[in-house]
Formats: C-alpha cells, structure tokens, sequence
C-alpha cells in the first residue's frame, strides 16, 4: 500500500468556512480534489455509481474507496479489511483517513484517550469491534461502507462470505484437487505482476504451501522462482532451518536466513508509537522485523506469507455441536474420535468438547451470556476498576447467523469479522510498513474462503494430522517431511527473553515510575509484584507474565504521550 494517505471530509452543511478543508488536507502531502460537500486528499477521483454497494460486493483484492457525487459520498473497505479506513464526526461534518495519525491532524481538536477501550484492551487482549484508542474515532469494519448525503452519514454492511454450493457433496480426492486449484488461484493473485517477489517462509504447512505454489507458477512461467526468507531466533528449539532447506531444495529456490535476536523491541515499540500514534500492542512482529528489513535491503518489494492458514484450513469443531443439533449422533462421535491433538477421550476431553462445541451449537446466543457469566474467570491481580470489570465479562458470541450452520457462521466470523476486531491487518500492515516491504497473505482471499466454507466441513478432521485436507491437496507439491510434520513453533519465548533481559531496564522504568497514567486501571502494587516476580512466580504461566506485562507498558507509555509526558 503506497505511503501517500487518502483522506477526505464530507460537509454537507457547509459548517466549516471556505477553504478550511482543502488547507487541511493539502497539509498531507496529496494531491486535493472535490465534489460538492465532499474534499478528498488521494491520487486519483472517483464518481459514486447509483449499485455502489453491488459493485463492492463484486470487487476482490484490497482497497480503501472514497467516492463522490455532488453532496453525496461513500467510503468503503475491503472485504477483508487489508487496507484501513478511520473516521470521526466532529458537528455535521465527517471527518475520514486512512490511518489514525492524518486523521488526528485533520481534525479541530486531538481527541482524548478512550479509558474505557484502554481498560478492554488491557484486560482481554481486545476492545470493541470499530472502536479506537481515541474517544469518537472509529474504524470502518471490513466490508462495510459509510454513506452520506445532506442528511448525514450510516454505517451499511455489503458482503459476508458466501459458499460455493457445488462442492457440498464433493469426495475427499474431489475436494483436495479443488482446493489445490483454489490455493494456486489465490497465490497468483497476490503475486504482483512486477517488483521481486519472496516469500516469508519457516518449515510450517502453511508458509511452506505458498512457496510451493508461488514456485510451480514460476517455473511453468520461465520466471524467476522467488526466495525463502527465515528467521532464524537464537533459541535453538525456535530454529526450523532443516525443514526449509528441505523445502527450498524441492523447490529449486534458495533460502535467505536472517538473525533474529530475543530483542532489544522497546526502541521498535517508540518508533512503531512515534510513527502510527497508537502502541506496539501485540510484539512478536517486531522481532520479525530485521527479516523484511533485509528482503527490502536485497530489493524485493513484496513478502507472502501463511497467515491465516491455521484457521481457513484448520477444523471447525462446532460441526460436532451441528450434527448433535441435527439427531445424528453417531456422525458426532465420529467427529469427536478425528479431533486433531486429543489424545484420548477422557471425562475432561469430553466435558471441553461439550462446553466448548456442542452447548453453543445448542442454546441461544442469550443463554450462552449467562452461562458464560457464571463460568467467568477470576481477573487478574494486577487490574483494577473498569479493567478488572472488562476481564470478568464473558465474551460475547457474534458469529450466529440465523439459518446457518454454527461451524459455518463461525468458521466465515473468525476470517472476516474476528480478524477485523482484533485489529490483525492493521498490526501487520504498519509492521511492514516500517521495513519497506509489504506483506501479501495469499490464504486471506474472498474466493478461497468462499471455496472453503464451500467444501464438506468434515474433510478437516484427522486425529493425527491438523490441516488434514491441505495436506493431501499439497501431495506432490511439498517435501514429505514438511508435508507430514506435526510439530509447530510457537515464538512466545522471544518476548519473555526480551523481558528478562534486554528489554528489562527500559520497561521496569516505566512500570514503577509514580504516578502511572494507568493508575485508575492497574493495582500499581500488584503489577510491580507481577513484572518483577517473572515468569516462574505468574500463576498463569510464562507466556501470561511477558504478554500481560508488554500489555502495561505498551498502553502506559502510549498514555503518557498522549498526557505530554516523556516517553523516549
């Protein structure tokens, strides 16, 4: 995505005095158009058509829009939310841009910190779906559009994933040939057709299907076969160096190796802070980031990668809570015997797949609330007020669709809507954005999805192997050791490291500086305690200490900005 933003501010009652606009946004850098009660900062005009929603639903890749006709506009995102769209309403008119920082620049005043967000985000990990750190700044969702007129504006869905019927019935060897097809389909497509190519690989099912697939197409093209980039940790257990060389030695490409040390990430949280005025909440890019730093540094311009290949080809188990629904209870059993990594059907396994997946394919999404509220867990020590009331509610279930399979509802929420909420694209698109290299996911693709939920639920099941149905359709394509690996690496013990050692000065100095900016939502005690016991000494376990700790800097030092206080 190019570094110029697009903005634009609709003011249909012309309550701003002429000029004000244009000033504004030519203040950033773009070229300045208008039509009527609409003023966009970007590259180039668009007009608003009569069927703008229907031309939306059948538009693909990624794209943020701002369109215009006379006093009337529409903003819209892509379906899948790759590229961001924020905006904010200040009076009659709507303010619009697409990262938070020219937002802020555009508007009359900066907005203050929205406490209770903070409180969400810092107890759970995730806040309100469209909401920002900011008070009234919102994110337009993932395939929805903002429409307005002299009347004002709304917030209008225009697509959710729908399945390809023809593939309902398919046999297992139908349905991995076409989801070899659909998987070779997608990478193509997210290949540019110009600039150098690589592929952001380790010895993973998922990374490594890319590569493979972006490989065939080179060969078949006569073009260069793009390279595998790896980072290699310094934690000898993190190290998947053997399966890549494997891969890349099938594949006839070479493999690029980077260092990636256990931190020190802090400067990369100031930078990462400085640049997109909203804290580095979720660290472990950050460690990745010497990798695409160096792919860019060697010239290439684009990295795919696997990510959200756990979940597109991964199974869905509330398909067990499904058949139960539907009377077929042996089909159920069945399902519960394939599950990948249990292994064995014990008294706690069976009550974990009962709670988990046969109850909220059962009882309404109401029932569900008060069953959670009474199972809420206690909340951590450390948090206090709005964040400790944030950390006892339930989580809510908003992937039910009337007349729909749950597996199904779920399995198209979780690529669509539950990657949206937890703000995926927009960590992974300023981390990249960072490096001068822009990372591609080829699995994130409307028709691959759409084929997906398309293709028999059931073909995902596999007690030995999760990911079963990939696997087959890669047969031919991937080494067998990488095809039929069933170990995966987690990078949790990179920020723990970095924690305990080269990070640790820098966040224990902001952690128990007085007065924490904080205070109102953390016991300052107890989050002392926590941080400085370490992990061995977190009743929740290591990877909790490092995550909840990063989670307390990371959210105090943004505040402190935001309050004018020293943060560098």
């Amino acid at each position: 995505m190019s570094a110029q933003p697009i903005a634009a501010i609709h003011d249909p009652r012309r309550t701003l005095a002429p000029g004000v606009a244009r000033a504004r946004l030519e203040a950033l850098g773009a070229p300045v158009w208008e039509t009527g009660a609409l003023t966009v900062a970007g590259s180039s005009q668009a007009t608003l058509a009569e069927d703008s929603l229907a031309r939306l639903r059948q538009r693909r890749g990624a794209f943020a829009q701002i369109a215009g006709n006379g006093d009337r506009a529409l903003v819209a995102r892509d379906h899948l939310g790759s590229y961001p769209l924020f905006y904010a309403s200040v009076g009659e008119a709507l303010y619009v841009a697409s990262e938070i920082a020219p937002l802020l620049a555009l508007l009359p005043r900066r907005p203050e910190p929205d406490r209770e967000e903070v409180a969400r985000r810092l107890a759970r990990g995730v806040g309100e779906h469209g909401r920002t750190l900011f008070r009234g700044v919102r994110e337009v969702p993932a395939a929805h559009a903002l429409l307005a007129d002299e009347h004002g504006w709304r917030l209008e869905r225009y697509w959710r994933p729908e399945p390809r019927s023809e593939l309902a019935e398919a046999d297992p060897a139908e349905a991995a040939v076409a989801l070899r097809a659909g998987v070779e389909a997608a990478v193509d497509r997210h290949a540019p057709g110009h600039g150098r190519i690589g592929v952001l690989a380790s010895g993973g099912l998922d990374s490594s299907a890319v590569l493979a697939c972006a490989a065939a197409s080179a060969h078949e093209a006569g073009r260069a076969v793009p390279a595998a980039w790896l980072g290699v940790p310094e934690l000898p257990e993190l190290d998947e160096s053997a399966f890549l060389d494997d891969l890349a030695a099938h594949c006839q490409t070479e493999t690029v190796r980077v260092p990636v040390p256990s931190g020190p990430i802090v400067p990369r949280a100031l930078e990462f802070l400085g640049r997109w005025a909203v804290p580095l909440e979720y660290p472990g890019g950050a460690f990745f980031m010497p990798v695409q730093e160096a792919a860019a540094a060697c010239g290439v311009t684009v990295l795919l990668d696997g990510e959200g290949g756990d979940e597109l080809f991964g199974c869905e188990p509330l398909l067990i809570g499904d058949r139960v629904r539907a009377g077929d209870f042996f089909g159920a059993a069945r399902l519960v015997r394939a599950l990948p990594g249990v292994p064995s059907l014990n008294a706690r396994a069976l009550a974990v797949v009962a709670r988990r997946w046969v109850a909220p394919a059962l009882l309404a999404p109401s029932v569900l609330k008060t069953v959670g509220r009474m199972r809420s867990r206690p909340a951590p020590e450390w948090l206090h007020g709005a964040a400790r009331d944030a950390a006892r509610k339930p989580e809510e279930d908003r992937w039910q669709h009337d007349g729909e399979p749950r597996w199904r509802a779920h399995l198209g929420w979780a690529l669509t809507d539950g990657r949206d909420a937890f703000g995926v694209h927009d960590h992974l698109r300023r981390i990249s954005s960072m490096t001068g290299v822009q990372d591609v996911h080829p699995f994130l693709d409307v028709d691959l999805i759409e084929l997906v939920l398309g293709l028999p639920p059931q073909l995902a099941f596999d007690a030995t192997f999760d990911r079963a149905l990939l696997r087959e359709a890669m047969r031919g394509l991937l080494p067998e050791s990488v095809r039929l690996r069933r170990g995966k690496v987690y990078f949790g013990a990179l920020l723990r490291d970095a924690l305990l050692g080269p990070d640790h000065e820098a966040v224990d100095r902001v952690l128990t500086t007085t007065p924490l900016e904080l205070g109102d939502l953390v016991d300052r005690d107890a989050l002392i305690a926590l941080w400085r016991g370490g992990p061995e000494r977190c009743p929740r376990g290591a990877l909790a200490w490092a995550t909840e700790s990063w989670r307390a800097f990371a959210f105090e030092l943004w505040l402190r900005r935001e309050a004018g206080r020293e943060t560098g």
